[in-house]
């Protein structure tokens, strides 16, 4: 009787959700309550690419999140990172939307070591929507970059810059998006666990503090917890690693929209 368009808030039917409105996080982030900034991840291509300096094997990650589990919206990513030099290349391509309006956004990053205890990586944006009078609608181009600083053996610190510049062909000649800035750490204790905590913060928005934790009960298994406000949300993990293949399965309740699952499926090499 109704039609996706009338329940998904309006930031989705717009190319906002690929310009900064809407952040895609990989599914592990999603789980340690979108904390990114001193993680290494599958997909650092579009959290922070410093992330980037610390990987050393290839590895191919598909992802697909159901926002608020809504049947007619998917966010599909597909994300490689290929070790270069002194870092590694990393790059992911996600596409979502509804009937009539789809979007494509995609990152293009390397990281490297600049220290045995520093990393830094940036990264290029690219997005644009599909509609049925043309396949490009309103494209632009943005960046990032990032720093990463192994403190000792237990704590890492970093830092990351989005959106610093940019083009948009909504707004040519000045830049669309709003710069997020992001500082936090990581913390691991007991030889078991790892603390996380960001703060995000996003010129003429409230301020956003995220924290994370992740248990490993074995060297297959994995337990994620996180939390973050503006919006207030909780989220919960699972990851399992058997071989070459790590699975990673997430969801985020966030008090005013309600439940949002992600699965990502990870080949290592």
């Amino acid at each position: 009787m109704f039609g996706p368009g009338l329940i998904i808030p309006v930031f989705f039917l717009s190319p906002g959700p690929v310009s900064g409105q809407f952040i895609i996080e990989e599914t592990t982030s999603v789980a340690c309550g979108g904390t990114f900034v001193s993680r290494s991840g599958f997909s650092n291509a579009l959290s922070n690419q410093a992330g980037l300096g610390r990987v050393s094997s290839r590895s191919v990650t598909i992802q697909h999140s159901r926002p608020f589990i809504l049947a007619d919206l998917g966010i599909s990513t597909i994300s490689v990172q290929i070790p270069s030099g002194k870092g590694a290349l990393g790059a992911t391509l996600t596409c979502f939307g509804i009937k009539g309006l789809y979007n494509t956004s995609g990152w293009l990053s390397y990281g490297m070591k600049l220290h045995p205890a520093i990393t830094a990586g940036a990264g290029i944006h690219f997005w644009f929507s599909s509609i049925a009078e043309g396949l490009f609608y309103h494209p632009g181009l943005s960046c990032g970059i990032g720093v990463q600083a192994r403190i000792n053996d237990l704590l890492v610190a970093g830092g990351h810059v989005m959106y610093p510049a940019g083009w948009s062909a909504d707004h040519p000649g000045r830049k669309d998006l709003p710069m997020i800035l992001t500082a936090g750490c990581s913390y691991r204790f007991f030889n078991t666990a790892t603390y996380h905590a960001d703060l995000h913060m996003t010129p003429g928005n409230q301020l956003r503090i995220s924290h994370g934790i992740e248990l490993s009960f074995k060297k297959i298994t994995g337990l994620q917890l996180g939390m973050h406000n503006h919006p207030y949300a909780a989220s919960l993990g699972i990851e399992l690693e058997t071989g070459a293949w790590n699975i990673c399965c997430a969801a985020e309740y966030c008090f005013d929209t309600g439940s949002s699952p992600s699965t990502a499926l990870t080949y290592v090499w």
